[in-house]
């Protein structure tokens, strides 16, 4: 019964090329990623919109038992072309990660994320919460993330092929939201209002 917001006309081509190199105790991998789509603009029938995705990432990894290190940076450009609008909007997102891992039993990763875009204020009006005082899209900010893996190096001798329990608590937060640090929405939110704290428990058992 729940109306459909976003209806996709015909097809939506996707694709995704890796080239990756293994030496040793070092992989190295480069990326290039690509999406096409338009979209009604209202409901499943008349005007579309459409977005064209095109991305590049890269990730260096380096395993030396029992350290574990991860590098890894993804930039995504995205042109967007509205019914409703005059004129073409671009979107530009760039994020940046580092983890380390001892063993399988504890992990920390750090990540740094950035979005630009152009100016647009049919798409980014005030509203509350998710609104924009400037009409500019433009986004910093970053997370901190502790995973703990208690008991894998015991559930590794005695039951090699059990997934494992894991505890992780991630921290979100933003130096800037929709154009601004503060009173981005025009109605007094602060982009620090939007941090976020995530905390989870897995277990197969």
């Amino acid at each position: 019964g729940t109306p459909q917001e976003t209806v996709t006309e015909g097809a939506s081509p996707y694709w995704r090329l890796v080239l990756y190199k293994n030496m040793g105790k070092h992989s190295l991998s480069l990326g290039q990623v690509g999406l096409y789509d338009r979209i009604h603009e209202y409901g499943s029938h008349g005007p579309t919109n459409r977005f064209l995705d095109i991305g590049g990432d890269v990730q260096y990894q380096w395993n030396s038992k029992p350290h574990f290190v991860t590098f890894r940076g993804t930039g995504i450009w995205e042109g967007q072309t509205f019914a409703s609008a005059n004129t073409p909007s671009d979107l530009y997102t760039v994020q940046l990660w580092g983890s380390y891992y001892y063993y399988n039993l504890v992990g920390l990763t750090l990540s740094f994320f950035d979005t630009l875009g152009s100016k647009n204020t049919q798409l980014y009006a005030p509203a509350p919460l998710e609104g924009s005082r400037n009409g500019r899209p433009d986004t910093t900010g970053g997370f901190v993330q502790v995973n703990l893996l208690p008991f894998s190096r015991w559930f590794n001798v005695r039951w090699p092929a059990l997934p494992m329990t894991q505890i992780a608590v991630q921290y979100t937060f933003y130096g800037q939201f929709n154009g601004s640090s503060s009173n981005y929405d025009g109605s007094g939110r602060n982009a620090s209002a939007n941090n976020t704290l995530y905390v989870l428990f897995w277990t197969p058992w």
